[in-house]
């Protein structure tokens, strides 16, 4: 037996060494599959975001909570300092004076420690093609930790930390820090301080290279979220009723897509601000409010911004761009329906010229003013091609349906038709060399959409249509909504969008009253009221019958103003001429500035009483309430009806102008009660019942309908979403 055991251990050890060999062997195999897998394919086109919520986190009791000591990335061609830990740093005061946090690292972060940034800060500045790699890495680990955030989270941060008081204190960049892998740091700060008390203002220091400006290495960061109303980080704290916890945006209310959404943007150096501050870029500004952007981007690389979707996906932001461009990219609920591919380019790395080299963008012309230059949609022409002629495009049908032919003819259901319609207007955006293939693949889409009964995508080729080509907006409108009303009459109205039908409407209805246009705007009344969800509330149908009641007032009012308007022309003399034609600009069209000065000619005499007042003008606050109550006690006279209510809108109008200038007085008193009784008034002309039904569904009738297509579908920064949209019952 002792022979046998001795004989045998030196064939033993050589099998052991062999599976040894074998298995280090193929772990090393498994590595480099590993490696070629994780680089060689390149970043997933999958919402990186979407499949963080999808993925469970392990919890934190899971793991060895102690931090794996990493040295922090360095920018390239510099000398790597020794890193060191911050409990090992330089700043020994602050470590006594916060007391150290006992949160655990999150589970499956690799733990990094942290220098001072004077320590990595390069010995030779950057090339710009370096600097432009590591912005554009940073970009992306930033979206990393950020869909990380969101899967443990649901949500999005807010853009300011709170302490247990609701006091603002730090910027979501320090909500990030253990997510992207500075656990320790993060547990160092005072979270009951704000980010610029002396105990959290020396932390500065300690920057994650995520934040690190490549420019400048300093404690300052250009990544920021744009920040404003309608934006994933807004700049208005919304509060639950019950917590009393920050309202944050989630996931599900990204009705665009986050495709389709800017989440991070790279902002010039005049816009940075340190790390740990609560403040981003807040992208409207000016007198214009949310209606012009402050253009604080797009000369620190001088092509461009760089930016990033949602999704994860980088991308440069050409400095050409116009607000009607930008807008729809920014927000996240407007239902624009602008396709990223519209501004999306990629980010080049050949021939990258260095920032000293860039010449300021076009949009702000003069580098002597100030980095918060705005640019309103009033300011900025629009820029719109002209309609391809007839021949070019009867060469672009030819090729169309000897592509799309076969494919049209084979989409017989509703959602075949949508589908395709979908997909013609997704490929048609990317063709902008070729007008009249664009032109009529737009045409394609509408008509599939139409008979598809699909509000959404024909809304969404008619907006490409307008932003794309010099066209009558309001006809297109006008045209396409018609079509889909006689086209889905026969069609179950439940499985319409009632709702985006009746907003779009508001809006073409509100311009045909303008245009004299009664007929159309009968029609599509009454195809919103066919359309719209009933169970949903029982107010919109008696306010819609009643629109059609008084446009069919207001279109027999024109017939007779259009008669004594050309009366008028013959005989300028003629008052009770230029008096009729004036009562149907003031009391139907609302327009007063054209309509007053003819109603003091001719008419009744309270009325021309009335008239002569408003036309004397003011001085004093009880001037303006005399003319207020005078187009009262006119109101008061008259019989229901529009010019009853044409009455009361003006004396509204001038209530509502000296109630805020007003002292405490008797006179205020008057003045509120006539306002409260005016909320009590049922209306009774198309203008004021039309501005009702659009407050109702949240469309802003202040931007012109041309607008709409760059703005929002839904009337731009007033909209709501479908689901949001105000109960009318109450």
């Amino acid at each position: 037996m002792k022979t046998s055991f001795t004989a045998a251990r030196p064939e033993s050890a050589a099998s052991i060494a062999l599976a040894r060999f074998r298995i280090h062997t193929i772990l090393k195999m498994i590595a480099c599959c590993a490696t070629i897998f994780v680089v060689g394919c390149g970043p997933s086109k999958e919402d990186l975001i979407a499949k963080a919520m999808r993925r469970k986190r392990a919890s934190s009791d899971d793991v060895d909570p102690t931090p794996v000591q990493v040295a922090a990335p360095v920018a390239a061609s510099a000398p790597a300092p020794q890193p060191a830990p911050i409990s090992e740093s330089k700043t020994a005061a602050v470590e006594t004076a916060v007391p150290k946090q006992t949160s655990k690292a999150i589970a499956g972060v690799e733990q990094k420690p942290l220098t001072p940034i004077d320590q990595r800060k390069p010995t030779e500045s950057l090339s710009a093609v370096d600097r432009r790699r590591m912005a554009v890495d940073n970009l992306k680990k930033i979206h990393e930790a950020m869909a990380a955030y969101v899967a443990d989270h649901g949500e999005f941060p807010y853009y300011t930390m709170e302490s247990s008081g609701g006091i603002s204190t730090f910027s979501w960049r320090v909500a990030l820090l253990p997510y992207l892998g500075y656990q320790e740091l993060y547990d160092k700060f005072n979270h009951e301080r704000p980010w610029d008390y002396p105990e959290n203002k020396e932390l500065l220091t300690f920057i994650p290279p995520e934040y690190v400006s490549p420019e400048r290495f300093d404690t300052n960061t250009n990544f920021l979220v744009p920040l404003a109303n309608f934006l994933i980080f807004h700049d208005f704290t919304e509060r639950d009723e019950e917590s009393n916890e920050q309202k944050v945006t989630k996931v599900d209310r990204i009705t665009d897509g986050l495709d389709n959404t800017i989440l991070l943007l790279e902002v010039d150096d005049d816009f940075s601000v340190p790390w740990t501050k609560p403040e981003d870029y807040r992208l409207f500004g000016g007198e214009g409010g949310q209606r012009a952007i402050t253009r604080g981007f797009g000369h620190l690389r001088g092509d461009g911004a760089l930016a990033i979707w949602g999704n994860g996906w980088p991308f440069s932001l050409s400095n050409d761009l116009l607000f009607q461009q930008l807008y729809p990219a920014f927000t996240y609920a407007g239902n624009e329906r602008q396709p990223a591919a519209v501004i999306h380019r990629e980010v080049s790395f050949d021939n990258v010229i260095d920032r000293s080299e860039t010449v300021t963008s076009s949009i702000i012309a003069d580098t002597s003013e100030s980095p918060t230059q705005t640019m309103s949609l009033d300011s900025i022409p629009i820029v719109r091609r002209e309609v391809p002629n007839s021949i070019e495009l009867a060469n672009a049908e030819e090729r169309f349906q000897s592509i799309f032919g076969d494919r049209i003819r084979a989409a017989r259901d509703r959602m075949a038709k949508d589908k395709l319609a979908v997909d013609i207007s997704k490929a048609s955006a990317t063709m902008q060399a070729d007008l009249a293939g664009t032109y009529v693949m737009q045409t394609a889409a509408m008509e599939l959409a139409q008979l598809a009964g699909s509000v959404d995508t024909l809304l969404s080729a008619v907006d490409a249509r307008v932003a794309t080509f010099e066209v009558d907006a309001y006809k297109t409108n006008t045209d396409a909504l018609l079509s889909l009303a006689k086209s889905s009459s026969q069609m179950d109205s439940a499985s319409i969008d009632g709702t985006t039908f009746l907003q779009r409407a508001v809006y073409v209805v509100w311009h045909a009253v303008e245009n004299d246009d009664y007929d159309t705007a009968r029609i599509l009344v009454r195809s919103a009221d066919r359309m719209i969800d009933v169970s949903r509330s029982n107010r919109l149908p008696k306010m819609l019958g009643r629109l059609g009641v008084v446009l069919g007032e207001a279109e027999r009012q024109y017939a007779n103003a259009k008669d004594q308007l050309a009366a008028y022309r013959d005989n300028p003399d003629d008052g009770e001429a230029a008096a009729t034609f004036g009562r149907y600009l003031c009391f139907i069209k609302g327009d007063w500035d054209r309509g007053l000065p003819l109603l003091v000619g001719g008419g009744p005499e309270p009325l021309r009483r009335a008239s002569r007042i408003d036309l004397k003008g003011f001085k004093t606050n009880e001037d303006e309430v005399a003319i207020a109550d005078s187009w009262w006690e006119l109101a008061s006279q008259a019989r229901p009806g529009v010019y009853r209510q044409g009455a009361l809108d003006r004396a509204a109008h001038w209530y509502r102008n000296v109630f805020e200038k007003m002292p405490d007085s008797l006179d205020k008193i008057h003045v509120k009660a006539r306002l409260a009784d005016l909320k009590q008034v049922e209306l009774s002309s198309p203008l004021a019942i039309t501005a009702q039904l659009a407050k109702q569904s949240g469309v802003d009738l202040s931007i012109k309908l041309a607008d709409v297509a760059f703005s929002g579908r839904k009337g731009g920064l007033l909209t709501a979403s479908n689901t949001e949209i105000e109960d009318v019952n109450n």
